[in-house]
Protein backbone atom coordinates (compact mmCIF):
# COMPACT_ATOMS: atom_id res chain seq x y z
CA UNK A 1 0.00 0.00 0.00
CA UNK A 2 2.84 2.36 0.56
CA UNK A 3 5.11 1.02 -2.07
CA UNK A 4 8.78 2.44 -1.61
CA UNK A 5 7.70 5.15 0.99
CA UNK A 6 8.05 2.96 3.96
CA UNK A 7 9.18 6.06 6.17
CA UNK A 8 7.69 5.81 9.62
CA UNK A 9 5.40 9.11 9.28
CA UNK A 10 3.77 7.10 6.43
CA UNK A 11 3.44 4.25 8.59
CA UNK A 12 1.59 5.72 11.01
CA UNK A 13 -0.34 7.48 9.00
CA UNK A 14 -2.13 4.58 7.25
CA UNK A 15 -1.77 3.36 10.69
CA UNK A 16 -4.15 5.86 12.42
CA UNK A 17 -6.49 6.30 9.61
CA UNK A 18 -9.19 4.05 10.57
CA UNK A 19 -9.14 5.11 14.39
CA UNK A 20 -8.79 8.57 13.27
CA UNK A 21 -12.37 8.22 11.16
CA UNK A 22 -13.83 6.78 14.04
CA UNK A 23 -12.80 9.47 16.95
CA UNK A 24 -14.18 11.95 14.53
CA UNK A 25 -17.13 10.11 13.49
CA UNK A 26 -20.53 11.24 14.89
CA UNK A 27 -23.31 9.19 12.84
CA UNK A 28 -23.55 6.70 16.02
CA UNK A 29 -26.15 4.38 13.82
CA UNK A 30 -24.10 2.53 11.67
CA UNK A 31 -23.51 -1.46 11.99
CA UNK A 32 -20.22 -3.11 12.61
CA UNK A 33 -19.31 -6.78 12.42
CA UNK A 34 -16.21 -7.70 14.20
CA UNK A 35 -14.95 -10.99 14.35
CA UNK A 36 -12.20 -12.34 15.85
CA UNK A 37 -10.63 -15.24 18.29
CA UNK A 38 -8.51 -15.49 21.13
CA UNK A 39 -6.58 -18.02 19.22
CA UNK A 40 -5.52 -15.38 16.63
CA UNK A 41 -2.15 -14.37 17.37
CA UNK A 42 -2.90 -10.89 16.53
CA UNK A 43 -5.76 -10.41 18.50
CA UNK A 44 -4.22 -9.24 21.68
CA UNK A 45 -2.41 -6.58 19.92
CA UNK A 46 -4.37 -5.79 16.87
CA UNK A 47 -8.12 -6.70 18.14
CA UNK A 48 -8.31 -6.11 22.20
CA UNK A 49 -6.86 -3.17 22.65
CA UNK A 50 -9.48 -0.94 20.42
CA UNK A 51 -12.47 -2.52 21.01
CA UNK A 52 -13.69 0.38 23.00
CA UNK A 53 -13.53 2.78 20.31
CA UNK A 54 -16.49 0.73 18.68
CA UNK A 55 -18.69 0.55 21.92
CA UNK A 56 -20.53 4.20 20.70
CA UNK A 57 -21.92 2.62 17.86
CA UNK A 58 -25.59 1.51 18.54
CA UNK A 59 -25.10 -1.65 16.05
CA UNK A 60 -21.38 -2.68 16.96
CA UNK A 61 -21.08 -6.68 17.69
CA UNK A 62 -18.11 -8.41 18.43
CA UNK A 63 -18.30 -11.68 17.76
CA UNK A 64 -15.11 -14.74 18.94
CA UNK A 65 -14.68 -17.93 17.83
CA UNK A 66 -14.02 -20.57 20.30
CA UNK A 67 -13.36 -23.45 17.68
CA UNK A 68 -10.54 -26.17 17.79
CA UNK A 69 -10.52 -25.64 14.35
CA UNK A 70 -9.76 -22.11 14.54
CA UNK A 71 -5.71 -21.99 15.32
CA UNK A 72 -4.27 -19.19 13.25
CA UNK A 73 -4.93 -15.86 12.17
CA UNK A 74 -6.01 -17.29 8.80
CA UNK A 75 -8.42 -19.64 9.99
CA UNK A 76 -10.89 -17.21 11.35
CA UNK A 77 -12.27 -16.04 8.04
CA UNK A 78 -12.93 -19.21 6.27
CA UNK A 79 -13.72 -20.72 9.62
CA UNK A 80 -16.78 -17.98 10.00
CA UNK A 81 -17.55 -17.77 5.88
CA UNK A 82 -20.91 -18.95 6.21
CA UNK A 83 -21.59 -16.20 9.06
CA UNK A 84 -19.76 -13.80 6.97
CA UNK A 85 -22.37 -14.50 4.13
CA UNK A 86 -25.50 -14.35 6.00
CA UNK A 87 -24.62 -11.33 7.60
CA UNK A 88 -23.85 -9.56 4.16
CA UNK A 89 -27.31 -11.09 2.89
CA UNK A 90 -29.05 -9.56 5.69
CA UNK A 91 -27.90 -6.61 5.06
CA UNK A 92 -28.43 -6.65 1.41
CA UNK A 93 -32.26 -7.05 2.42
CA UNK A 94 -31.71 -4.26 4.64
CA UNK A 95 -32.60 -6.56 7.55
CA UNK A 96 -29.23 -5.22 10.52
CA UNK A 97 -28.75 -8.65 12.51
CA UNK A 98 -27.83 -7.75 16.02
CA UNK A 99 -25.42 -10.10 17.98
CA UNK A 100 -23.49 -7.80 20.35
CA UNK A 101 -20.64 -9.32 22.07
CA UNK A 102 -21.75 -12.80 21.13
CA UNK A 103 -19.39 -15.90 21.61
CA UNK A 104 -19.65 -18.88 19.80
CA UNK A 105 -19.07 -22.65 20.75
CA UNK A 106 -18.94 -24.45 17.97
CA UNK A 107 -17.54 -28.13 19.53
CA UNK A 108 -17.23 -29.35 23.42
CA UNK A 109 -13.17 -28.48 23.27
CA UNK A 110 -12.49 -31.37 25.41
CA UNK A 111 -14.94 -33.90 24.15
CA UNK A 112 -12.82 -38.04 24.59
CA UNK A 113 -12.14 -38.66 20.41
CA UNK A 114 -12.21 -42.15 19.34
CA UNK A 115 -9.26 -43.72 18.24
CA UNK A 116 -9.94 -45.57 15.54
CA UNK A 117 -6.36 -45.76 13.70
CA UNK A 118 -8.39 -46.57 10.62
CA UNK A 119 -5.87 -45.11 7.90
CA UNK A 120 -6.87 -42.51 5.83
CA UNK A 121 -5.19 -42.24 2.68
CA UNK A 122 -5.45 -40.32 -0.75
CA UNK A 123 -2.94 -39.34 -3.46
CA UNK A 124 -3.18 -35.85 -4.18
CA UNK A 125 0.05 -35.85 -7.21
CA UNK A 126 1.96 -38.64 -8.87
CA UNK A 127 3.84 -37.73 -12.39
CA UNK A 128 7.24 -37.82 -13.82
CA UNK A 129 8.56 -33.96 -14.74
CA UNK A 130 9.73 -33.37 -18.32
CA UNK A 131 13.79 -34.26 -16.55
CA UNK A 132 12.76 -37.74 -15.73
CA UNK A 133 12.21 -36.93 -11.35
CA UNK A 134 9.25 -38.59 -10.18
CA UNK A 135 6.49 -37.01 -7.83
CA UNK A 136 4.29 -38.66 -5.38
CA UNK A 137 2.39 -36.56 -2.97
CA UNK A 138 -0.79 -36.63 -0.55
CA UNK A 139 -2.27 -37.27 3.00
CA UNK A 140 -1.66 -40.29 4.89
CA UNK A 141 -2.70 -40.31 8.36
CA UNK A 142 -4.52 -43.13 11.09
CA UNK A 143 -7.35 -41.78 12.35
CA UNK A 144 -7.36 -40.40 16.12
CA UNK A 145 -3.48 -40.74 16.09
CA UNK A 146 -1.65 -37.20 16.21
CA UNK A 147 0.94 -35.90 14.15
CA UNK A 148 1.50 -32.26 15.09
CA UNK A 149 5.06 -32.68 14.67
CA UNK A 150 7.39 -33.92 12.00
CA UNK A 151 9.30 -36.58 14.43
CA UNK A 152 5.52 -37.92 15.15
CA UNK A 153 5.67 -40.23 11.81
CA UNK A 154 7.72 -41.70 8.60
CA UNK A 155 6.64 -42.28 5.68
CA UNK A 156 7.87 -44.93 3.38
CA UNK A 157 7.88 -45.42 -0.79
CA UNK A 158 7.61 -48.97 -1.62
CA UNK A 159 8.33 -50.29 -5.25
CA UNK A 160 7.32 -54.10 -4.96
CA UNK A 161 8.06 -56.89 -7.98
CA UNK A 162 8.12 -60.59 -8.23
CA UNK A 163 11.73 -60.52 -7.80
CA UNK A 164 12.79 -57.61 -6.23
CA UNK A 165 11.62 -54.51 -3.78
CA UNK A 166 12.44 -50.76 -2.88
CA UNK A 167 12.29 -48.57 -0.10
CA UNK A 168 12.57 -44.54 -0.27
CA UNK A 169 12.28 -42.13 2.43
CA UNK A 170 9.80 -39.47 2.06
CA UNK A 171 9.15 -36.50 3.23
CA UNK A 172 6.64 -34.57 5.15
CA UNK A 173 5.21 -31.55 4.76
CA UNK A 174 2.76 -28.74 7.42
CA UNK A 175 -0.45 -28.65 5.84
CA UNK A 176 -3.26 -27.27 8.76
CA UNK A 177 -6.18 -27.50 6.79
CA UNK A 178 -5.81 -31.41 6.81
CA UNK A 179 -6.58 -31.28 10.65
CA UNK A 180 -9.75 -28.99 9.50
CA UNK A 181 -10.69 -31.36 6.11
CA UNK A 182 -10.80 -34.23 8.14
CA UNK A 183 -12.31 -32.76 11.25
CA UNK A 184 -15.00 -35.47 12.54
CA UNK A 185 -16.71 -34.03 16.04
CA UNK A 186 -13.30 -34.04 18.06
CA UNK A 187 -9.96 -32.33 16.83
CA UNK A 188 -6.98 -34.49 16.20
CA UNK A 189 -3.87 -32.88 14.97
CA UNK A 190 -2.68 -33.71 11.49
CA UNK A 191 -1.49 -31.09 10.74
CA UNK A 192 2.29 -33.06 9.57
CA UNK A 193 0.33 -35.98 7.45
CA UNK A 194 1.08 -34.44 4.00
CA UNK A 195 4.09 -36.87 2.15
CA UNK A 196 5.90 -35.42 -0.78
CA UNK A 197 9.49 -35.53 -1.85
CA UNK A 198 12.33 -33.74 -0.12
CA UNK A 199 11.96 -30.26 -1.22
CA UNK A 200 9.49 -30.89 -3.18
CA UNK A 201 12.07 -31.50 -6.08
CA UNK A 202 11.25 -34.96 -6.79
CA UNK A 203 12.95 -38.78 -6.64
CA UNK A 204 15.58 -39.25 -9.14
CA UNK A 205 14.40 -43.15 -10.07
CA UNK A 206 18.23 -43.92 -11.83
CA UNK A 207 18.90 -46.71 -9.44
CA UNK A 208 15.75 -48.74 -10.19
CA UNK A 209 16.21 -51.97 -11.55
CA UNK A 210 14.45 -52.42 -14.82
CA UNK A 211 10.75 -54.42 -13.95
CA UNK A 212 7.34 -53.48 -13.24
CA UNK A 213 6.48 -52.95 -9.62
CA UNK A 214 3.49 -51.98 -7.59
CA UNK A 215 3.58 -48.99 -5.53
CA UNK A 216 2.77 -49.08 -1.54
CA UNK A 217 3.18 -46.75 1.08
CA UNK A 218 4.04 -47.43 4.52
CA UNK A 219 3.31 -45.02 7.91
CA UNK A 220 5.37 -45.56 10.35
CA UNK A 221 4.34 -43.84 13.82
CA UNK A 222 6.39 -42.86 16.61
CA UNK A 223 3.41 -44.25 18.81
CA UNK A 224 4.30 -47.50 17.72
CA UNK A 225 1.52 -48.10 14.95
CA UNK A 226 2.83 -49.19 11.38
CA UNK A 227 0.80 -48.97 8.24
CA UNK A 228 1.33 -50.15 4.89
CA UNK A 229 -1.37 -50.07 2.01
CA UNK A 230 -0.93 -49.92 -1.46
CA UNK A 231 -1.34 -46.07 -3.60
CA UNK A 232 -4.53 -46.12 -5.38
CA UNK A 233 -6.66 -43.33 -6.94
CA UNK A 234 -9.90 -43.22 -8.87
CA UNK A 235 -8.51 -41.47 -11.94
CA UNK A 236 -6.56 -43.13 -15.39
CA UNK A 237 -3.32 -41.87 -14.72
CA UNK A 238 -0.69 -42.52 -17.17
CA UNK A 239 2.85 -40.36 -16.63
CA UNK A 240 5.77 -41.82 -18.51
CA UNK A 241 9.88 -40.58 -19.44
CA UNK A 242 12.25 -41.57 -21.54
CA UNK A 243 16.02 -41.12 -22.03
CA UNK A 244 18.63 -42.97 -24.34
CA UNK A 245 18.28 -45.72 -21.95
CA UNK A 246 14.81 -46.11 -20.87
CA UNK A 247 11.51 -45.63 -20.59
CA UNK A 248 9.77 -45.26 -17.30
CA UNK A 249 5.93 -45.02 -17.01
CA UNK A 250 3.52 -44.49 -13.92
CA UNK A 251 -0.21 -46.02 -14.79
CA UNK A 252 -3.13 -47.46 -13.55
CA UNK A 253 -4.71 -50.46 -13.47
CA UNK A 254 -8.14 -51.20 -11.39
CA UNK A 255 -7.36 -48.33 -9.23
CA UNK A 256 -3.42 -49.72 -8.16
CA UNK A 257 -0.62 -47.62 -9.19
CA UNK A 258 2.20 -49.35 -11.04
CA UNK A 259 5.61 -48.36 -11.87
CA UNK A 260 7.49 -49.45 -15.42
CA UNK A 261 11.19 -49.24 -16.28
CA UNK A 262 12.03 -50.85 -19.49
CA UNK A 263 15.41 -50.69 -21.71
CA UNK A 264 15.03 -48.94 -25.01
Amino acid sequence: MLGSELSSKNIKKLDSMILNEIENDTNYDRNIYLISSKADDRYLGQIHPFLGHFHKYFNFNFIESRSVLVRRHQDVTSHNAPLILSILGCLCYNLPPIFKNSIIHEDRLCKVMNITKEPVLRVNKIIFDNKGFFYVEGVFFLRGVPCAYYHDLKYVLKLKSPTKNYEILLAKDNKPQISKIYYEGTFVNYDKAYFCTNKYKGLDMSHIDTGFYQLYIEINMLTGEICELPLRVDVTINSSNSNNKYTESIFTEEGKIFYSKVSI
